[in-house]
């Protein structure tokens, strides 16, 4: 059987820490890093890393991405790792569909379709209007990127191999997301930096838009959740 590691984090002041004990599924190790988090507790289902003196040069959005795009840093030995940001409350059928996608699907990095912003015009927009991104930090970071390649994606949930392309990968992509965002701007946006480094889109796994998430989890920000 594949050893599979879910996982997810928190870094700053950022993010919340559910409790999954009712919800889990024997078919994986549950893990979340966390900057010694208050809400860290030992019966909610998940073991802990604390990494509250890890990276700390760095900003924290790049440290979270850090975490997120290099799974092999902390976890070595398992055969998949399945990687959800800490915005979501998250049903067993959730964990359910990530088991059926890796049985079924086997994919070697598997992200989802944005259906909302397509184009990469729709994605620099959304970082001015909706990030509060300022003309000139769009430029500096869209001066390190292939716009010739881009595609658009949402990267908030991701199946990926334990292998050394998918570790070349990742990072590549921090390396490149560190280069784009200065850390004085305490955001990141790794949609952007993303395509840059995976440069054949073939490789990955897109049958699935955003929305197939979105069928199972509930944004924090929601009063009403499953």
């Amino acid at each position: 059987m594949a050893k599979i590691v879910f996982y997810s984090a928190q870094t700053g002041k950022n993010g919340f820490i559910q409790s999954i004990k009712e919800q889990q599924i024997p078919e994986f190790e549950y893990w979340f890093l966390h900057d010694n988090h208050h809400e860290a507790l030992n019966n909610k289902g998940w073991n802990y890393i604390d990494i509250s003196n890890f990276l700390l040069e760095k900003s924290n959005p790049k440290r979270n991405r850090f975490i997120k795009m290099m799974p092999n840093s902390f976890f070595k030995d398992c055969d998949y790792t399945i990687w959800i940001d800490c915005k979501f409350y998250l049903p067993k059928k959730f964990f359910e569909d990530c088991y059926r996608i890796i049985i079924e699907d086997e994919p070697d990095f598997m992200c989802c379709r944005n259906p909302t912003r397509t184009t990469l015009q729709q994605e620099l927009n959304h970082m001015k209007t909706i990030r509060n991104f300022t003309d000139s930090e769009i430029l500096y970071a869209k001066n390190f990127i292939d716009t010739n390649i881009w595609f658009s994606t949402d990267l908030c949930w991701l199946i990926r191999k334990n292998n050394k392309k998918n570790n070349e990968i990742g990072q590549k992509w921090f390396d490149l997301t560190d280069k784009c965002y200065p850390d004085y701007l305490g955001q990141v946006r790794d949609q952007l930096t993303f395509p840059t480094v995976i440069k054949d889109k073939n490789y990955l796994n897109m049958k699935y838009s955003v929305d197939e998430l979105y069928k199972f989890v509930h944004h924090r920000r929601e009063k009403q959740f499953i």
